[in-house]
């Protein structure tokens, strides 16, 4: 089981850590602020989730990121079952204006603005391997989760 814990609230942003089933750390992760689960606006709620590998050719990342990563890409990771919603992925991004509702990966968060956050360039594709590769191996392997869980339910202000 992974762990997404969420760790600063912004208006438009949330900013955590994906944890590995150890506690490790994997990465950080962005995600957009909660606006009750509207679809392509709001992060997912907490709860467990079951991740699974897209189909290669069934995301419209695909062909990029195995441009970027060759073999290694075996296909998006989907964050499934999520009430209401789906194609809600793990994937690269800088900024919480470019997730329609997905989970960014990037090695840190940074304060963007006057009260949100975002992965710093350079820092999403690095933060993404560290955790694709664990994540991809733990759904071959067998069935593996998500864990959501808020540790900061206070916006910053």
């Amino acid at each position: 089981m992974f762990t997404l814990k969420r760790i600063a609230n912004g208006p438009n942003s949330t900013a955590g850590e994906l944890l590995a089933p150890d506690g490790r750390k994997l990465c950080a992760t962005l995600e957009r602020a909660w606006l009750h689960n509207k679809r392509g606006e709001s992060r997912i709620p907490s709860g467990t989730f079951p991740l699974r590998l897209k189909k290669i050719g069934d995301s419209r990342f695909d062909e990029h990121y195995r441009k970027q990563f060759g073999d290694r890409h075996q296909g998006m990771i989907e964050i499934d079952a999520v009430p209401g919603r789906d194609e809600i992925l793990i994937h690269m991004a800088n900024w919480a204006h470019q997730l329609e509702g997905c989970v960014a990966a990037g090695e840190r968060t940074e304060p963007f603005g006057k009260a949100d956050f975002a992965i710093p360039p350079g820092e999403s594709r690095p933060g993404y391997i560290a955790c694709y590769v664990p994540i991809a191996a733990a759904i071959k392997a067998g069935a593996t989760t998500l864990t959501v869980v808020d540790a900061a339910e206070v916006p910053v202000a």
